[in-house]
């Protein structure tokens, strides 16, 4: 594994703003309620998606960030040696 000081605002800048998908607008119908039905579920489905990979990019920054101020202690405590 590779770590850099740029990882953190790296991963970071790529988490993904929440979007709206685009809906269909039709007349009320049986075929539009059934699109509406869908159309909301593939928004929850993106949402849990975008949700995922934002925590997930968010977990590699963190660590990044922990293993850079590890890295920072120990070059301080061995200067110290």
């Amino acid at each position: 594994m590779h770590l850099s000081t740029t990882i953190p605002s790296l991963a970071r800048s790529h988490r993904v703003a929440r979007t709206s998908l685009p809906r269909a607008e039709l007349r009320d119908s049986a075929s539009a309620a059934a699109l509406r039905s869908l159309e909301d579920r593939a928004q929850s489905l993106f949402d849990a998606s975008t949700t995922a990979l934002n925590t997930h990019l968010e977990s590699i920054a963190s660590f990044a960030d922990d293993c850079i101020h590890c890295d920072t202690r120990l070059a301080e405590a061995l200067r110290h040696v």
